[in-house]
């Protein structure tokens, strides 16, 4: 098990290990499966050169640069993070690039910005762990300008599947993390949220996410090892859980991932 990243604690990155949560944000990038649903963003925001995008949640700001370079040299990207800790490292990364890109502490729920100041606007796997994410979803349309997309990218946490004969603990795993979250069933709600803000044209589009087995460890291990703590599984019962697992990968056989939920919206002019 691997104890440094526990993803369900991305609500609150600054009061635990903010490394390991750079890691995991890091690793998503080895999955293709992730990379495509990346490129899923990207087009569906229809980037322009001179446009000014913000990224809600950037994280370490990797996608946020991306955006910078798809809009230069007239455009702009801003990256706005609740985690100072994000913050200062996506600005560290950016350092000497060039990159017309900016990072900005502060609140998806109280985005701290005037109406209509952005051409595009996007989240990414951020809104099941904040308490209100329609309230997100609001603001996100109320800072886009009329005629801009808003688009918003969400793992549904209940999808998650793992092909272990442990049927009990596979369905155990998923359902903890999503409890364990401030909004662990966002995604399937996204949709309403974007029209109840008043959004037009609004699409989904589903995407499954494949897993590695490393992956698997990093995103699963904290909610595994918490239910070893409080006796709801066995550290040999979990042992044997991530060596049948192991055991897929290595003979061809693995089929491990979760559902994606993209959708996109435009702001009524």
């Amino acid at each position: 098990m691997n104890e440094k990243a526990d993803p369900i604690k991305f609500h609150s990155v600054d009061t635990e290990r903010p490394e390991s949560f750079i890691q995991f944000l890091d690793a998503r990038r080895d999955i293709e499966d992730e990379l495509l649903v990346k490129k899923l963003v990207i087009d569906l925001l229809d980037l322009k050169s001179g446009h000014h995008v913000l990224d809600v949640g950037c994280g370490a700001g990797v996608d946020t640069c991306s955006i910078a370079s798809l809009v230069a040299p007239r455009g702009k990207a801003t990256g706005l993070d609740r985690s100072a800790a994000m913050i200062g490292e996506a600005r560290r990364r950016v350092e000497g690039s060039g990159l017309p890109v900016e990072f900005i502490e502060g609140d998806a729920q109280s985005l701290p910005f005037e109406d209509n100041s952005f051409a595009r606007c996007r989240i990414e796997r951020v809104l099941v762990h904040t308490p209100d994410p329609r309230l997100v979803v609001r603001e996100m349309a109320r800072v886009t300008q009329p005629g801009g997309l808003v688009v918003a990218s969400e793992v549904e946490l209940e999808t998650c599947f793992l092909n272990s004969t442990n049927e009990d603990l596979a369905r155990r795993i998923p359902q903890g993390i999503a409890d364990g979250v401030p909004s662990g069933r966002a995604a399937r709600r996204v949709q309403r949220y974007f029209i109840e803000a008043g959004l037009q044209d609004v699409r989904l589009v589903p995407r499954v996410v494949m897993n590695k087995v490393a992956f698997l460890k990093l995103a699963l291990g904290g909610r595994v090892q918490r239910m070893v703590e409080a006796g709801e599984t066995t550290a040999d019962e979990v042992e044997a859980f991530w060596e049948e697992l192991d055991e897929a990968e290595g003979n061809g056989w693995l089929c491990s991932g979760i559902v994606c939920l993209t959708v996109a919206g435009r702001k009524a002019n």
